[in-house]
């Protein structure tokens, strides 16, 4: 056994109390191990790749200001997912000046409407304009089903939305039925066709349940180079034991990195030694990489790939590339149409000018997806000295501010009856 971290902060999974921790290495696995003054000792597995989890130790934690503000305008919804997060409580929805306070107020740049399901608001493209007028951008988390109707899809582009946070879990019509207890796959595609045809930019939103839909996520990466540039990012998500799920094992940070390596030919360990590279503000349960591959006939071939931080350094290779590409205007429809800023590590220049010249040459086959991988955080496994590097905030059941991991444990806790009891 190795101590890797001797004391976290964290909190009992059972009455939700601030506890104190320990990270611990037994073999291959990465256990937190902590103790409640009233509930005695627990411990639970983190990690199942030792090297992986050492790689994303930090040397320090700076704390990180938010740049994400999601806000669940409604707790309505049209569906009724296995897998939701959400319990809906009784407490009425905010008022639309509620809204704009909190939006008015937030001084990063980036809301996203979430709910429930946001589109059931009735004043959805008020709320939209009223974020275009503060200069904001706009993001919309939706299952979709109502953006079956092309004339809803218009009126979110006209308001100013940004960008549209679509939750496909994949192309397979049974396994849809299954996950979402309704048979939905062919409106999601049309909804998806619509928002296409309107020129919005789709994230897609991949949740990811152990021995249930691992062979879709290729399908569904597939799918996001097919629809370049307009899916510019899928948002891989493992289940985790939050609101009325009950969970299944979910899948570990090291065991989903495998899988992306595995559909696009490369070795994990390069990753974790890229990974190892940065010395702070890494967060084990959140990964993004950037893929620039050459796809034709179905087929990925992967050019190169990049470990992403939060910003491109100002002077770096990247940046320069970033800067080339956009004056010899490889924009459409104002998207990036080529984006291989963030994938160049050669510091030659005769060799970077070589690379940029053979992308312009076969432009048409090159794609690039960023795909964002995210294990949540729960009661077990909350480390909260990480929580000061997470940039995503939210409002929890009692419309307090909190670090999205955070709120969606203190929801559980309420709906227990043990908001009182909360980090004290």
């Amino acid at each position: 056994m190795q101590i890797l971290k001797k004391e976290i902060r964290s909190i009992c999974p059972i009455c939700y109390k601030y506890s104190k921790g320990t990270i611990i290495q037994k073999n291959n696995l990465i256990i937190l191990k902590k103790k409640c003054n009233i509930h005695g000792i627990s411990e639970n597995i983190i990690e199942k790749d030792a090297n992986f989890y050492k790689a994303m130790i930090n040397k320090n934690n700076d704390k990180v200001k938010s740049i994400k503000f999601s806000i669940p305008i409604t707790k309505e919804c049209n569906l009724n997912c296995n897998y939701c997060y959400y319990y809906f409580n009784k407490e009425k929805d905010l008022n639309f000046e509620k809204i704009k306070n909190l939006i008015k107020n937030y001084k990063g740049n980036y809301i996203s409407l979430s709910g429930g399901e946001p589109t059931l608001r009735k004043d959805l493209f008020k709320i939209i304009r009223y974020i275009k007028k503060k200069q904001k951008h706009s993001n919309l988390s939706t299952n979709g089903i109502i953006l079956e109707n092309e004339k809803i899809v218009k009126k979110l582009k006209n308001a100013g939305l940004n960008t549209i946070h679509f939750s496909l879990n994949g192309l397979d019509k049974n396994i849809i039925k299954q996950m979402h207890n309704k048979d939905i796959l062919n409106k999601k595609i049309r909804a998806l066709e619509n928002i296409k045809k309107n020129k919005i930019i789709i994230l897609i939103s991949f949740l990811l349940e152990k021995n249930n839909n691992e062979k879709e996520l290729e399908k569904i990466i597939h799918y996001c180079f097919n629809s370049n540039p307009l899916i510019s990012e899928i948002r891989i998500r493992t289940t985790s034991p939050s609101g009325k799920y009950i969970a299944k094992e979910p899948y570990y940070m090291s065991e989903m990195i495998q899988l992306v390596c595995n559909i696009f030919k490369i070795n994990k360990k390069d990753i974790i030694k890229k990974i190892k590279k940065n010395k702070k503000n890494k967060q084990y349960c959140n990964v993004n990489l950037e893929f620039l591959v050459k796809y034709k006939h179905k087929k990925i071939e992967t050019i190169g790939w990049k470990y992403v931080q939060t910003f491109m350094e100002k002077n770096s290779i990247e940046r320069k590339a970033f800067i080339l590409l956009n004056k010899n205007r490889f924009i459409k429809n104002g998207i990036l149409k080529i984006r291989c800023v963030k994938f160049f590590n050669n510091k030659n220049p005769s060799n970077f000018f070589s690379f940029i010249l053979n992308l312009i040459k076969s432009r048409k086959y090159i794609k690039t997806l960023r795909i964002g991988l995210r294990v949540w955080p729960n009661e077990q496994t909350l480390d909260l000295d990480l929580i000061n590097i997470c940039p995503s905030k939210t409002i929890n059941y009692d419309n307090k501010k909190m670090h999205f991991c955070l709120s969606q444990m203190y929801n559980n806790a309420k709906i227990k009856g043990k908001e009182n009891n909360f980090l004290k």
